[in-house]
């Protein structure tokens, strides 16, 4: 398309093998619009039947991880012996989920357990002796377990086990060449580590520990099998902490989070419920993933943004529904407030792009010393998201904080790898990373990842491109066909991303209303295949007031739309979410 889409972005609509539809056509008896969404997302014929019906009888064994053996020898010790029980997690929805997984385990085992979480603005990212030592003054050492950090962490762990506490870590970062000299670690990516899933998120590590205690505690008569713990219940909370975490929604996170948020409508735990009817996703028969990214997933993600991630991890592991209202009423304060402060960081960041011409640069790279530690992480998947391109945010003085967030096919754990001797420290994985970096280091940073990102990717994968996954022909459009191939495609995230739609002619946009507090948002119905239906596009109203300023008007345009589900009172109705939209002529 020549004319310029209003996100300045070359629209790329995914090319089919058409055999292979036909194969998987005929196979599994879909239709050709599903074959087409499943080929394109290059999921070979024989694991169609896999994906489309994830089973929890398909996961792997928890004794393929690497150290879950010893690990679960060291926690029945711990139980037996009364010692104290840490479960040290990192700040954000993995980390919580991550370590309530753990929590909520030992809590059907009637154990008592401590959590701790790092301050993000305090301590920093990962495992801090101080931490555990502030929680334990005076206490007699026992077993401190890691979720989502801690692999790392080895001058850390080092005091810890100098203390005389035993120390088992559980993540699934990439692991550094000199492990910490924990008693045991548990990582999918460290070397000789057998499991054959590797992308699992740190919540996603916990569960499968969990489960080989559970069967380790059963077999060496602990518990019985009538008395041990349904670990299923527990799945809704490993779905939020995987779906947040911009790991894979594929193979065994698939199986995962399919089964979690089925959990999640009928949830028993106390926490989840109370903030489910927060969200006003308490009546919904259907919690889809997009619930969690945009809704539940914020909420519990606020405290640690904004310094105490141990208010998520209360909510989660709340023992009676009494304690939660005042869990989620100090919880709605601090996201309205992470909330405002991330609107305005982002316009600064919209503003630092336009004014320094960054669309031109391999990736965009933002740093202002005024910036909230705690949501440039958000900063970072907004620039992404507007702009295509792999971006980088940091705040700060002296020593400055780094978040990423990549694109598909860019491993920027690898990139930063090769900054390391310019960066304080670094960690993450493929897809986000964060990073700290002296000031006077920061340009000689910024001109090494321009040259690396425009090495790693070819000229044409650096421009800012909207991946479409099938364009139709007008007649072609039949929305009961889309919902049943969107249906297939569920749950959605990371490497399985909602499908993008477009037409393959302009369509005319009616009835155009500009919504929102700062009417910056556009609501109109589109007409597709000779019927109308209703559609909203968040911050498209400048574009369409280029060409019109009346309410109400028409215009024609071509338009890159997802179908979704609205819901307001109670009834649920189909709506299109643009993602962008090329301006044609006034209809």
């Amino acid at each position: 398309m020549n004319l310029s889409s209003f996100k300045h972005k070359k629209w790329l609509v995914k090319d089919i093998d058409d055999e292979n539809v036909s194969l998987i056509s005929t196979k599994y008896g879909l239709s050709k619009l599903s074959s087409c969404l499943l080929s394109g997302r290059k999921i070979d014929e024989y694991d169609v039947g896999k994906f489309l019906h994830p089973q929890l009888g398909q996961l792997p064994s928890p004794f393929l991880l690497k150290g879950v053996h010893d690990a679960v020898k060291i926690i029945h010790e711990s139980i037996v012996n009364n010692e104290h029980i840490v479960l040290y997690g990192d700040y954000d929805v993995d980390g919580v989920t991550a370590v309530s997984v753990l929590a909520n385990f030992l809590m059907l085992l009637n154990k008592k357990y401590l959590i701790c979480h790092p301050n993000r603005i305090m301590d920093g990212y990962g495992l801090k002796y101080s931490v555990v030592n502030n929680l334990m003054a005076g206490e007699r050492p026992g077993l401190v377990v890691t979720c989502d950090c801690g692999i790392s962490d080895e001058s850390e762990v080092s005091k810890l086990r100098n203390a005389g506490w035993k120390v088992i870590v559980t993540d699934h970062h990439q692991p550094p060449d000199d492990l910490p000299d924990a008693n045991v670690i548990i990582d999918p990516w460290q070397t000789g580590c057998a499991f054959p899933f590797k992308d699992l998120a740190g919540v996603g590590v916990s569960f499968f520990l969990v489960m080989a205690l559970r069967s380790y505690l059963v077999e060496v008569g602990y518990l019985s099998m009538s008395t041990a713990p349904n670990l299923k219940k527990l799945l809704d909370i490993v779905a939020i902490g995987t779906i947040c975490d911009m790991v894979e929604v594929r193979g065994v996170n698939r199986i995962l989070v399919t089964a979690g948020l089925d959990v999640l409508t009928m949830t028993n735990n106390h926490g989840l419920a109370k903030l489910l009817e927060q969200c006003g996703l308490s009546q919904r028969k259907i919690i889809y993933s997009e619930d969690i990214s945009f809704k539940i997933g914020p909420r519990l993600n606020a405290p640690g943004r904004m310094g105490d991630a141990g208010l998520s991890s209360r909510l989660l592991t709340a023992d009676n529904p009494e304690n939660t209202q005042e869990i989620i009423n100090k919880i709605e304060l601090i996201n309205d407030n992470r909330r405002q402060l991330t609107f305005t960081h982002i316009e600064q960041a919209k503003d630092e792009v336009d004014k320094q011409k960054l669309t031109g640069k391999p990736c965009i790279i933002i740093y202002r010393k005024d910036w909230h530690l705690g949501v440039i992480g958000i900063v970072a998947s907004k620039l992404i998201e507007e702009y295509g391109l792999p971006a980088i945010a940091l705040c700060g003085e002296g020593i400055l904080k780094g978040s990423v967030r990549s694109i598909e096919g860019l491993n920027f754990h690898d990139i930063l790898a090769e900054c390391s001797d310019i960066l304080v420290e670094f960690g993450g994985h493929s897809a986000a990373c964060g990073f700290s970096v002296e000031e006077s280091r920061l340009e000689a940073l910024r001109s090494r990842l321009y040259d690396l990102v425009a090495k790693n990717l070819s000229s044409g994968e650096t421009e800012s491109t909207l991946i479409i996954d099938h364009s139709f022909a007008d007649n072609e459009w039949e929305i009961s066909e889309v919902e049943a191939a969107n249906n297939a495609l569920q749950p959605y995230g990371f490497n399985n991303f909602e499908p993008i739609y477009t037409l393959k002619s302009a369509c005319e946009l009616r009835n155009i209303q500009f919504i929102g507090k700062e009417k910056s948002h556009l609501r109109f119905q589109a007409k597709l295949g000779g019927s109308l239906i209703n559609a909203i596009g968040f911050g498209f109203a400048d574009a369409i007031r280029k060409h019109t300023t009346i309410e109400n008007s028409a215009v024609k345009a071509h338009i890159a739309f997802s179908l979704r589900k609205n819901f307001f009172n109670h009834q649920e109705t189909n709506q299109l979410f643009i993602h962008d939209l090329i301006l044609e002529s006034h209809a």
